[in-house]
């Protein structure tokens, strides 16, 4: 067995053994979760519950976030469909005065 895979498989012992119900004490901060060296989330036994670090795309907004998304994107759209070479009649350089 590689070193590696000797990490992986016991890595789940050390964050159970240095959990504490305490979140300053305990290995995940609180946060529920502990990374591995090799880039893998463990889930704290002490702070069960807790999103995962990664799970972004379920995220909650509040209405004044949904209304600021909403007047971003109508802005967009606006700046997409107004493009300067079309407001203008003249040629750039014929512009009565």
């Amino acid at each position: 067995m590689s070193e590696y895979q000797q990490y992986a498989n016991n890595f789940p012992s050390l964050v159970a053994a240095d959990a504490d119900p305490d979140p300053n004490k305990c290995v995940c901060k609180g946060s529920g979760w502990v990374l591995s060296q090799l880039d893998s989330w463990y889930q704290c036994p002490c702070h069960k519950g807790m999103r995962h670090p990664e799970d972004d795309y379920d995220q909650d907004y509040s209405d004044e976030e949904v209304v600021e998304l909403l007047l971003l994107k109508e802005i967009r759209e606006d700046e997409a469909l107004c493009k300067p070479e079309e407001i203008s009649d003249y040629p750039e350089d014929s512009i009565p005065f």
